[in-house]
């Protein structure tokens, strides 16, 4: 699943929901030294990026926000080695998962948001 924004008819902006190869998915895990969390997280949220013309509009957050309402029901993982991007994971409620491996390379997950009578999991704390 591919999520675009659109500015004046030219992408500015993506991030995809992909169903990894579990070879990959191994190798990602096993790298961070988390590799019995593998088979929860078998959906990968990744190419997130911003034109960098576009850069520093908040236009990924926009773009994510709005595909969070298709995939928020979902475990996933995603991969990153930009600070920035790191910060904006963390929005979304992705926690880092095992070591940076790869020289810079971090691993984060994200648990599916549960609701219970019109809740979030937020709220029934």
């Amino acid at each position: 699943m591919i999520a675009v924004g659109v500015e004046n008819g030219h992408v500015v902006t993506t991030a995809t929901f992909k169903n990894p190869l579990p070879s990959y998915r191994s190798r990602v895990f096993k790298s961070a030294g988390a590799e019995k969390a593998k088979d929860r997280y078998d959906r990968e949220l990744g190419y997130i990026a911003t034109l960098e013309s576009h850069e520093g509009q908040k236009l990924c957050q926009r773009l994510l926000s709005n595909f969070f309402t298709v995939i928020a029901n979902e475990h996933m993982f995603a991969t990153t080695r930009d600070a920035r991007m790191v910060r904006i994971l963390r929005k979304f409620g992705f926690v880092q998962l095992g070591k940076q491996y790869d020289d810079d390379l971090l691993l984060f997950v994200y648990e599916r948001q549960t609701r219970v009578v019109g809740m979030s999991r937020a709220e029934i704390k």
